[in-house]
């Protein structure tokens, strides 16, 4: 049987996202936006894994979503409490997993 591999460039899972923003939108929610990795090195990202929480570890009361998107990702995140401190991280993605 021949086999026929074609590269997609996703070897690798992707380095982390650049120009990271979160704006505040209203008293309960605020817009995170980044854009692909700059180096050209970076693999192809197809997705972006955006987590919030309460705890500045990010290791309990954790919110993820998974947002499918390319050179750019925005998405607005809310019913967030008022006056409550919230600490956030983004990563770039891949069918090889998600970069740093």
């Amino acid at each position: 049987a021949v086999v026929s591999t074609q590269s997609t460039g996703n070897t690798v899972p992707p380095k982390a996202p650049q120009q990271l923003s979160i704006v505040v939108q209203s008293s309960s929610s605020v817009k995170v936006t980044c854009y692909e990795p700059t180096d050209s090195k970076s693999a192809l990202v197809t997705r972006y894994k955006i987590q919030w929480s309460t705890c500045p570890s990010l290791l309990s009361s954790v919110r993820t979503e998974i947002v499918s998107a390319g050179h750019h990702m925005t998405y607005l995140i809310s019913g967030l409490n008022k006056g409550t401190p919230y600490y956030f991280s983004v990563q770039a993605g891949n069918v090889r997993g998600f970069g740093a």
